[in-house]
């Protein structure tokens, strides 16, 4: 399914966006930290964040981003979004880009802003015995490379807490949709997923911005491996920032205080 380039974009209005945003935080809270600056509109930046179970992350990462920093990134994104065409039309309205080397090249020509989840699928799609909040990379490093070929600055994320309030009870094989994409993998699951029982905050760490620039060339295979692996270290050690944080947080569980406040209200209505 064919969509226009990435820089003809226009997607959802601004007064529709900063409302979907201050929407998407008031039915499911984030507690947010900026360990560095805060980025400004217009600056060429690069989200490198960890994914959860599902991708259901993203709309919180992305309406933190955009009320912090009036920036809208665009997410690269896996291929299987693009094969179901309702799906693949809300992702692209969203601001969604296919997310292969073509796109890319385009996106970075013209300094967009952009998201990436290097662990793609194999962190949204965990298995059942997959730990939480573990990086899966594997050896991906073409967000390192087009990171340094187009002078990016690198944001490293980490958010937590999707993965705590689902609980995956099987694998169901995906295989045949991955083949109708044209994806090699053989393997694909799906998790069957049922709710924990606890509705939480989300917790997102953003770490210190990193210069691509500084780490050499992007023709460099050993120049490109340390901006990757710089990148990923970094996010893993803010993934452990952020469950330190949700340990210390009284208000950690939402429906406790939900109950508090609406048996204030009711106190409140019968003075």
């Amino acid at each position: 399914m064919a969509f226009p380039p990435p820089a003809r974009w226009t997607g959802p209005p601004d007064w529709l966006r900063r409302g979907l945003a201050r929407f998407v935080l008031w039915l499911h809270p984030v507690e947010y930290q900026w360990l560095g600056r805060v980025p400004e509109p217009g600056e060429r930046i690069l989200y490198v964040a960890n994914h959860n179970l599902l991708a259901l992350d993203t709309p919180h990462l992305w309406a933190v981003i955009y009320l912090s920093t009036g920036q809208w990134p665009r997410g690269l994104s896996d291929k299987l979004h693009f094969i179901v065409p309702g799906t693949s039309h809300l992702v692209w309205w969203l601001g969604g880009i296919r997310g292969d080397q073509t796109n890319c090249e385009l996106a970075m020509q013209h300094g967009l802003p952009l998201l990436v989840f290097p662990g793609g699928t194999n962190e949204v799609l965990k298995k059942r015995h997959d730990a939480k909040y573990q990086l899966r990379w594997n050896d991906r490093r073409g967000f390192a490379r087009y990171a340094l070929k187009h002078g990016y600055t690198i944001v490293p994320v980490a958010l937590i807490g999707i993965d705590d309030m689902c609980r995956i009870v099987g694998d169901v094989p995906l295989g045949w949709v991955a083949r109708l994409a044209g994806d090699k993998r053989v393997d694909v699951t799906a998790p069957l997923v049922v709710p924990s029982g606890t509705w939480e905050k989300q917790y997102a760490v953003f770490g210190e911005p990193v210069e691509a620039a500084a780490f050499g060339a992007w023709d460099v295979e050993q120049d490109v491996v340390a901006l990757r692996d710089k990148v990923r270290d970094t996010v893993q050690d803010l993934v452990a920032h952020a469950l330190a944080r949700r340990t210390a947080d009284p208000e950690r569980y939402l429906a406790p205080r939900l109950r508090s406040m609406i048996i204030g209200a009711s106190r409140a209505g019968e003075a």
